[in-house]
């Protein structure tokens, strides 16, 4: 493992998603689902932090040293959420952390997804680039992306694609940078917001 990346500990769960929490408190989609940033504030670090706990069980938990950024990855065949997993790291409280409202909301965006990644990958093997997030006055420094080199190391010595969503024309134009190639895009129902989602083909070795 390169010396920029670690793996998140279990002990290391509740700052990771306090450091998600952070690093999408002003993205337009989580605005959306929260409706205020007040019950946004309040419900979103254990949110992240439960995301964080599925990905240290059953995926992939990574971070920069200092935790400044966080990167958590569905692996190939094993993105199925299952109701014992759903128990064990917490998520099956998310409609009564929520509320109503925004669970309304959040279901419909999930349900989307969903639809739209079976449409786009099928069945085939991949890595899911789930979410990556750097706190605020870390962002533009780079280390999203060592995150991403980090995951692409692991796809490409398979020769697995890479899939992800973004609400971000700027960051459509970074993953861009690295091979990404935009397949589809979503309007969340509701909103004012589009969903980039972007395929990145296997990379060949270098040299």
């Amino acid at each position: 493992m390169s010396a920029a990346v670690k793996d998140i500990s279990r002990q290391e769960i509740s700052a990771a998603g306090q450091t998600l929490a952070r690093a999408f408190r002003s993205d337009p989609l989580y605005a959306h689902i929260f409706g205020s940033q007040e019950h946004y504030d309040r419900v979103a670090p254990w949110m992240f932090s439960t995301w964080t706990r599925w990905s240290v069980l059953y995926g992939k938990a990574w971070a920069t040293p200092g935790m400044e950024a966080v990167a958590l990855r569905r692996m190939p065949g094993r993105f199925r959420v299952s109701l014992w997993s759903l128990l064990r790291t917490g998520m099956l409280a998310t409609p009564r952390r929520l509320g109503a409202e925004a669970m309304g909301r959040f279901d419909v965006v999930i349900r989307l997804l969903e639809e739209k990644h079976a449409q786009i990958m099928g069945g085939a093997p991949h890595w899911y680039c789930w979410v990556l997030g750097v706190v605020p006055e870390r962002q533009g420094q780079g280390m999203g992306g060592v995150l991403m080199r980090h995951t692409f190391a692991h796809a490409d010595r398979d020769a697995l694609p890479c899939y992800l969503e973004t609400t971000s024309e700027h960051n459509v134009r970074i993953h861009g940078s690295q091979g990404y190639e935009v397949r589809d895009t979503l309007r969340v129902p509701g909103s004012d917001v589009t969903l980039y989602l972007m395929v990145r083909p296997p990379q060949p070795p270098a040299g």
